[in-house]
């Protein structure tokens, strides 16, 4: 998997790019799996710089995954300002969802998806399942289920693909908490998707995504949840951004 991915620090929190295409990237997934082996994804957004001010263990666990996407536009442009060029892959329909949910389909590899309430769940997995008629999802659970639970029951399932989105820090976490009860897969958390999908599998509009303009429409669809996020826990992303990029001018001198 090392061979796969390129790891930076950017402002103190490790990110990973895709260094290999995305076909060589499910090749070398699928060779986990034929090895028995756990590989656990995640990703980052400027709210995971929040994050680790509030969950100190945070960092620590990012370091923990295989791989540390980012997340949206912003990481890939305030990694450029510090002089990394990060790719950005986000685990919803415009980006790595469908290249995964393709691949299990393709190798008939068992599906399990844990998170959002019972009802949006559901509904996510009808979702995913007309849009890959043939991917097998062998179960799912809601967010709010106890851990011990949810993890005994994708390990009884024998699903060897698990897409997990409780929001950090609890995802990492949950996955984490996965792969040492013995789980031999790989997982990937997914954030807010189920919930994305509610309204369907094409969540943005093509505009919005060729403009990179996605949290614009986000918070104009969901301002009570996400305007805090946003607008105010995001100022320690910039401050993160401009001090790496102080510091690296500094030392230049």
């Amino acid at each position: 998997m090392e061979e796969t991915v390129t790891n930076f620090q950017v402002a103190g929190l490790r990110v990973s790019s895709l260094a290999v295409s995305e076909d060589r990237f499910t090749h070398a997934l699928q060779d986990a799996i034929s090895k028995s082996r756990c590989i656990i994804v995640t990703f980052v957004n400027p709210n995971s710089f929040f994050l680790r001010r509030k969950h100190y263990a945070y960092s620590t666990e990012l370091g923990e995954f295989d791989a540390v996407f980012a997340d949206g536009i912003g990481v890939v442009l305030g990694a450029g300002l510090l002089g990394y060029r990060i790719r950005r892959l986000s685990f919803d329909s415009t980006s790595l969802a469908p290249v995964i949910f393709r691949w299990a389909q393709e190798n008939s590899i068992g599906t399990f998806l844990i998170g959002s309430s019972k009802e949006k769940i559901s509904v996510a997995e009808r979702t995913i399942s007309e849009e890959f008629e043939n991917l097998k999802i062998l179960g799912k659970v809601d967010g709010y289920t106890e851990n011990s639970e949810a993890i005994a029951k994708i390990i009884s399932s024998g699903a060897q693909l698990v897409i997990c989105g409780m929001g950090g820090p609890l995802q990492e976490r949950f996955l984490l908490n996965l792969r040492d009860a013995g789980f031999r897969g790989v997982a990937f958390t997914c954030g807010g998707y189920f919930d994305q999908l509610i309204g369907g599998y094409d969540y943005y509009p093509r505009i919005v995504d060729k403009l990179n303009v996605r949290f614009i429409f986000r918070l104009c669809k969901e301002p009570r949840r996400l305007a805090k996020r946003y607008l105010i826990d995001s100022r320690f992303f910039v401050f993160d951004i401009f001090k790496g990029n102080f510091l690296k001018k500094y030392k230049a001198k």
